[in-house]
């Protein structure tokens, strides 16, 4: 990603709650809408099992975050937090998004095992 400004300290608590091993890492980007990603096949992917739409409001990939405006809440980044360690133990962004994108049409977004989780170490 690239961009985006580093967590403060409480996204820094709030991220080795969600079990990330490299806090210090993370960037938010503070966006009006949620990019479709360049990756021919990833944007493919992303578009067809709705990931990427206008009621998107956050997105991470591997230590970046996209999050709409408005929407950074602790219930939110605990749980984009939760992506990031998902990544890190994935050992990588191909291997996540391989995972990931394959529960999603499996089972659908809201049933998908890596979202159920992600929701399990959200902190209101």
């Amino acid at each position: 990603m690239g961009i985006g400004q580093p967590v403060d300290a409480l996204g820094l608590v709030l991220a080795k709650h969600a079990g990330v091993s490299r806090p210090e890492l993370i960037r938010i980007a503070f966006v009006n809408s949620i990019p479709v990603p360049d990756h021919p096949k990833l944007r493919e992917a992303a578009i067809a099992t709705g990931l990427v739409g206008t009621g998107t409001i956050g997105m991470t990939f591997g230590y970046g975050i996209y999050l709409r405006h408005g929407h950074a809440g602790n219930r939110m980044l605990s749980h984009e937090f939760r992506h990031v360690y998902q990544y890190e133990k994935a050992g990588a962004i191909t291997a996540f998004l391989q995972t990931y994108l394959e529960q999603i049409a499996r089972f659908g977004y809201a049933q998908a095992h890596l979202e159920i989780d992600a929701r399990k170490h959200e902190i209101k």
